[in-house]
């Protein structure tokens, strides 16, 4: 008695809001699905779905390749709504169900629909203004990263699903700037997203700008640890250096940090090691050979001269660094077809590692060739102490 009371209600509240079609016979319509689901009335269930859909279409117009990608739109726009009784919000609904849907699709293996629900459903939420209000960007970088993943063997369906995926996180992107957006406000894993999908799209203006925005509030997150920081401050600098007009304020941003980890973090730190590595690749890849031999220089003396005065920062580095940095120092004199200083002055610094007691059961250190040895006439490694871009974006 109660189910038939429950369905008298529903179907009344439905039938009486197609008077005047608006956001609430979306919500009555979807109230009444779910219901005939649940008692399995699929007879009526489809007849309510393709009345509802003629009455939503007519309002609010759906661009999609056929009829059944609208409908499947239409369909998960009710099914997200379900039984709630809160106030339907069109586009936020739209954005939370396309996700779902979507990644419904993906997991199933029908790449093709996903993309054309993704497609449509972008076409509808853009229209909606949803994507700029801060509680959907989320969805927007989940939707674009889902068009990213491989198509499998349809190269045309693959360069769709890019094309489409990076003109989604310009539109969200475009909505976030209009709306002035604060995007710290994000979560951490939210911002790692966007932050690594920009970087699989080659993306490097909008990339930079949102680095720019997380780097300049490192002060106020007082949630976000010291190596993540570094980390960001890291792919900022990758992010302009790959762009050739912003190379000088590339390499101007890493030599500030890199001389403040030096005095906080010790030049024989890990993070601080990453980071003098990367000033000099960059170095190397703009031709600068002696400001690269000066760097790599600098880093094997203070190995030699140990303590910097500062009992917080470490004052050693294993054989491994100590290798890698003269392989840099005789690589940069390759590229120079000589040395910055005195030949001399490079072989007493590499005599004086080889002698040094912490390596003497080190036989890479040990047999390490003095510079005097080195031939400059041999050809520099193409890729060894040379820049390369972030395989990986996520910090």
């Amino acid at each position: 008695m109660a189910d038939y009371l429950t369905e008298s209600v529903l179907y009344e509240s439905y039938n009486r809001s197609l008077k005047a079609p608006s956001i609430s016979t979306v919500g009555y319509a979807a109230r009444l699905r779910a219901f005939l689901v649940r008692h399995e009335r699929h007879g009526q269930r489809q007849s309510l779905d393709q009345e509802s859909y003629e009455t939503f279409t007519k309002k609010w117009a759906i661009q999609a390749r056929s009829r059944d990608i609208g409908m499947l739109f239409y369909i998960s726009l009710l099914e997200q709504i379900g039984d709630s009784i809160r106030d339907v919000q069109l586009g936020n609904i739209a954005c939370h169900a396309t996700v779902t849907r979507v990644q419904s699709l993906l997991a199933e293996g029908q790449v093709q629909k996903a993309f054309e629900v993704a497609e449509c459903a972008f076409e509808f939420i853009n229209r909606q203004g949803a994507y700029h209000h801060l509680q959907n960007i989320s969805t927007g970088f989940k939707l674009s990263g889902l068009m990213a993943r491989r198509a499998g063997n349809d190269q045309k369906l693959q360069e769709q699903m890019s094309e489409l995926s990076r003109k989604i996180i310009r539109g969200v992107l475009q909505a976030c700037k209009e709306s002035k957006i604060d995007f710290v406000r994000l979560k951490l894993e939210e911002l790692n997203e966007l932050v690594a999908l920009l970087g699989m799209q080659q993306n490097y203006t909008d990339l930079e700008w949102i680095l720019e925005l997380l780097w300049t509030s490192r002060d106020v997150q007082k949630l976000w640890s010291p190596h993540t920081i570094i980390a960001i401050g890291r792919l900022l600098i990758c992010a302009r250096y790959l762009n050739p007009s912003r190379r000088p304020a590339a390499i101007a941003l890493a030599e500030d940090i890199t001389y403040n980890m030096r005095r906080t973090w010790g030049s024989l730190d890990p993070e601080t090691l990453n980071m003098e590595n990367l000033l000099g690749e960059m170095y190397t890849t703009m031709g600068h050979h002696r400001e690269a031999m000066d760097l790599h220089e600098s880093v094997l003396r203070l190995v030699v001269e140990g303590d910097d005065g500062d009992e917080r920062t470490l004052d050693e580095a294993g054989g491994e660094v100590v290798v890698e940095q003269v392989e840099r120092l005789r690589q940069a004199a390759l590229r120079l077809k000589g040395f910055n200083k005195d030949k001399a002055v490079y072989v007493e610094l590499v005599r004086e590692l080889k002698g040094m007691e912490q390596y003497r059961d080190e036989k890479r250190v040990r047999g390490l060739s003095l510079p005097d040895q080195w031939n400059l006439k041999d050809q520099a490694s193409e890729t060894r102490g040379r820049f390369e871009a972030p395989k990986n974006w996520g910090f």
